[in-house]
């Protein structure tokens, strides 16, 4: 399952402010996401206290049509980023993901069911300048904006977020895998969700950090086609020989819990 937003400007899932969430100077955030309708400034996900952290669809607003824009606050100078028109594509799922540390700045990377992230091309693009601004008053919102009147226009099926600056390669690792730590170099995830996979009631936080989330407003709707989210990772696939009387015999391939780790 995944959950639907935009029937509401208010609906959106709060994460709140944990200690885990908070401050962070170097993280990455990962989402499958599918939008329904571009409307400028509808946002992906949010964390705003003194300092923000926010992933933006734009339409128009000087912006390139259809893009991503991402900004950090910093004591100095925020971090900006905007991608170019028409990363984001409606009606169809795509994985984003989005990396930051104080000496690079912020940068954007965009995949689909089909295409393997890659980073995009920018129409914008200012690293910033100074200690990254402190946001451990303002909680992390999934599907709005801090004041909760911009709710994005679709769906979130998975939400993760890590501590570090992923590479490419361990982005792609998630991409069709999502999990709550990429590899053994990596910390894990201070937030992980299926979203909409218990209903829409509370939703846990597989990473183990307990940033579970208050839903306001979203449904239910279809999940990203990847597969069950806890699986073998086979999911489900392995070599047939055939059996007696016609049935079939299957020989799994390797073991292991899909979204707990590598």
């Amino acid at each position: 399952m995944s959950l639907v937003f935009g029937a509401a400007t208010s609906d959106r899932v709060n994460c709140g402010s944990g200690a885990s969430l908070d401050n962070l100077t170097a993280f990455t955030w990962l989402v499958w996401v599918y939008v329904t309708t571009i409307t400028s400034g509808r946002t992906i996900m949010n964390k705003a206290g003194t300092g923000v952290k926010n992933v933006r669809l734009i339409s128009g607003g000087g912006d390139p049509l259809n893009t991503l824009d991402v900004l950090v606050s910093r004591a100095t100078a925020s971090a900006s980023t905007v991608g170019s028109a028409d990363d984001v594509v409606p009606n169809t799922w795509q994985c984003f993901g989005v990396t930051y540390d104080e000496t690079d700045g912020v940068r954007i990377f965009k995949g689909s069911l089909t295409s393997a992230l890659v980073e995009v091309t920018y129409s914008f693009r200012d690293v910033g300048s100074g200690a990254t601004t402190a946001d451990d008053t303002g909680s992390l919102i999934l599907g709005n904006n801090a004041a909760f009147t911009l709710a994005l226009q679709g769906r979130l099926a998975v939400v993760s977020v890590i501590p570090n600056r992923l590479t490419l390669a361990q982005l792609r690792a998630w991409q069709f895998r999502p999990r709550s730590s990429v590899d053994s170099t990596i910390n894990a995830s201070r937030l992980f969700m299926h979203l909409g996979l218990v209903g829409t009631g509370t939703q846990p936080d597989w990473s183990g950090t307990g940033n579970t989330g208050a839903v306001t407003g979203a449904t239910l709707g279809a999940h990203v086609p990847l597969g069950p989210p806890f699986a073998f990772r086979s999911q489900g696939r392995g070599t047939f020989a055939a059996a007696a009387a016609g049935a079939s015999v299957v020989t799994p391939r390797s073991f292991g819990l899909l979204g707990v780790g590598a």
